[in-house]
């Protein structure tokens, strides 16, 4: 999630701590491939019928490439796909989604710890960003102070 909100400092502090954990290089090549697949703008999605339909947007519903699957698995794929779609579709969201993941091997429990997963990490890469904007900020003030005083 860190990748495809372009924190690329966040995305290889997973990868590495992943890399040193897992010792599979092809996982993590293979998610690296799967982050470029993935990356886009959004949000997509359709509302209801109705007044907020005018905000309807299609965009990029992601699969995990299958010659890929035999690398990540289909659990993590799943995982994948979920994850993206509740950063960039989540309007979209329906029961089969959830089916996916379950049929995937998620149970109810680990499919609730994974959406918050994704939450608290979209919640994460936008507070590093923010304190980074506003450092940049202080930094720019404090250098005109300097040449003002």
């Amino acid at each position: 999630m860190a990748s495809v909100h372009g924190e690329s400092a966040v995305a290889n502090f997973y990868l590495a701590k992943l890399a040193k954990a897992a010792g599979r290089t092809e996982l993590v090549e293979a998610l690296k491939t799967e982050i470029e697949r993935g990356k886009t703008t959004g949000p997509y999605g359709a509302f209801p019928a109705g007044p907020l339909s005018t905000e309807d947007k299609t965009g990029l519903i992601y699969r995990v490439a299958e010659d890929r699957k035999s690398v990540t698995g289909e659990k993590l794929a799943a995982a994948l796909e979920h994850a993206h779609l509740l950063v960039f579709r989540p309007r979209d969201a329906s029961p089969g989604d959830m089916q996916a993941l379950l049929d995937a091997g998620w149970s109810s429990t680990a499919i609730v710890v994974l959406s918050q997963l994704v939450a608290f990490l979209s919640f994460q890469v936008r507070s590093v960003a923010g304190l980074r904007t506003l450092g940049a900020s202080l930094a720019q003030s404090a250098a005109v102070a300097a040449k003002a005083g």
